[in-house]
């Protein structure tokens, strides 16, 4: 976050929403990189494996969302929410997936706002739920 308020600050992009695709590639790339330097630092320190999991999880989301949001807008709040409802779901119960609604709720704000089509958010949210599968894979 402290990227993108300075770039937004600064005059870098359009304002803390990034809504300009060309101006989310170092905003997105900070994240990677703040990603992998976490991922780094929960390997060396032994973390336990399904947070590592969680994080290579989350990480490979960030990779796919970003190389589609720098040609198409894709729903990144989508996305996270998804995956969250679907990793608590796989880690947690199945009584989870009630809050699938709280997604429907981010996709519509989304689209209300004006800041994504109604296909972006879809798209957005069906990557977050294959993330939550590949999360339930790396922890079987």
């Amino acid at each position: 976050m402290a990227v993108i308020v300075w770039g937004a600050r600064t005059g870098r992009w359009d304002g803390h929403h990034v809504r300009n695709r060309r101006g989310r590639l170092i905003p997105l790339l900070a994240t990677i990189g703040f990603s992998a330097i976490g991922l780094g630092l929960l390997i060396v320190l032994r973390a336990p494996w399904p947070l590592i999991a969680l994080d290579l999880t989350l990480l490979a989301t960030l990779f796919v969302t970003s190389a589609i949001t720098l040609a198409w807008k894709v729903s990144i709040h989508a996305a996270v929410c998804m995956s969250a409802v679907a990793i608590m779901a796989s880690s947690g119960g199945p009584e989870w997936w009630a809050a699938a609604l709280l997604v429907g709720a981010v996709a519509w704000s989304r689209v209300h706002l004006h800041d994504h089509a109604t296909a972006q958010v879809i798209v957005g949210a069906l990557i977050g739920l294959l993330a939550g599968g590949m999360f339930t894979l790396l922890t079987l």
